[in-house]
């Protein structure tokens, strides 16, 4: 089952733009099973995650060439995979205010408890 963030494709999208690359990116991804955090550093640039980012970069600029009519640049292909990353990656971990807003309740649980009863 995809995420929610893929499924509700925004209509205010406009298909070809930047936008599509990236939820076109957040797609593929998903699909891909292969994350980030899960395969070690390489230096060499062969790991899973390294193969499936060069094979996604071709697929999407055939894609776009043969639906859209043109190539996006690679820096724009780039930047369109790894926000897709990024936001796979915040979708997967709570926001830090969260974690924040938890901390200072426990904080203050345990200062009245210490000191709360006289």
């Amino acid at each position: 089952m995809l995420p929610a963030c893929i499924l509700m494709r925004n209509s205010s999208v406009e298909p070809g733009s930047l936008d599509d690359l990236r939820l076109w990116f957040q797609h593929r991804l998903h699909r891909g099973g292969v994350r980030f955090d899960r395969s070690g550093l390489s230096y060499d640039g062969n790991t899973p995650y390294d193969l499936l980012y060069y094979r996604l970069q071709k697929e999407a600029a055939r894609h776009w060439r043969e639906t859209y009519g043109f190539e996006p640049t690679p820096g724009q292909l780039s930047n369109a995979f790894f926000k897709a990353e990024f936001e796979r990656f915040r979708s997967r971990h709570p926001p830090f205010r969260h974690w924040h807003r938890k901390m200072k309740c426990w904080l203050n649980f345990t200062l009245l408890s210490w000191w709360g009863h006289s």
